[in-house]
């Protein structure tokens, strides 16, 4: 973890090979039934370390998001939406965008919620 943070939250630093996959999880739905069949929103700031960089939030059953490389160094939202199925696992996570592996993706805030239900619900 790097001491980096935005909006005093405090920015996971991801680094190493070019384009893996850095940091998720996965929900098993039948602990989690109040999301079963619902859609959820999987969202993150991110901030790349030189242009060219970038991230993207994946889900094990819609694969990568749209959101590519970066052109600048500032903050990001990177977002996703995605219909949950009845039951079984899904795995969400951010992935690394790079060229090269010298190159840092720093990321804020990472969110999973119900589509509609307001934050504070949670």
């Amino acid at each position: 973890m790097s001491s980096a943070t935005y909006h005093t939250y405090e920015a996971f630093e991801l680094s190493g090979a070019a384009n893996t996959s850095d940091w998720g999880f996965t929900i098993d739905l039948a602990q989690y039934p109040e999301l079963a069949g619902k859609y959820v929103y999987f969202a993150f700031y991110a901030r790349a370390s030189e242009a060219s960089t970038g991230a993207a939030a994946y889900s094990s059953q819609l694969g990568l998001n749209t959101t590519a490389y970066f052109d600048n160094t500032d903050w990001q939202l990177v977002s996703y939406v995605d219909l949950l199925p009845s039951s079984g696992t899904v795995s969400f996570g951010i992935r690394k965008l790079s060229a090269h592996a010298t190159s840092l993706v720093y990321v804020a805030h990472p969110v999973l919620s119900e589509v509609g239900v307001p934050y504070e619900w949670y």
